[in-house]
């Protein structure tokens, strides 16, 4: 099942906490994967942050993310998170793809995360 439940492009919808409740519910007996694109997620100006698919149905999903939404749309790195035996998998498909990420753009998205966690200290 694919789902981008935080600002939908082009309407902008979010799903509400009880819709992300729902769908853990009723995929936590299947078989199903998720994927949960998120995207947008970081963007949010208003209100709070909604819980994650991932945090209410782990084993079954797996969560993608992007820094060149956030940070700049040149970078075009984004981010995965996935159950240790799926990950095993796509990372083998991510060598077999391109064998690397822009090495310059990673290391300046993780100089701006050391430099945010000691200011966040």
């Amino acid at each position: 099942m694919y789902t981008v439940p935080n600002f939908q492009n082009p309407t902008g919808i979010t799903y509400s906490e009880e819709n992300r409740l729902a769908i853990a519910d009723m995929m936590k007996n299947t078989n199903t994967l998720i994927i949960e694109d998120d995207p947008y997620g970081d963007l949010r100006f208003t209100g709070h942050h909604k819980t994650s698919i991932k945090k209410l149905l782990p084993q079954h999903t797996i969560l993608l993310g992007s820094f060149s939404k956030t940070i700049a749309p040149g970078f075009r790195l984004g981010w995965i998170v996935a159950p240790n035996h799926i990950m095993e998998k796509l990372i083998i498909a991510k060598q077999a793809s391109d064998l690397h990420t822009n090495y310059f753009v990673q290391r300046i998205i993780g100089i701006l995360h050391y430099i945010q966690k000691v200011v966040d200290t």
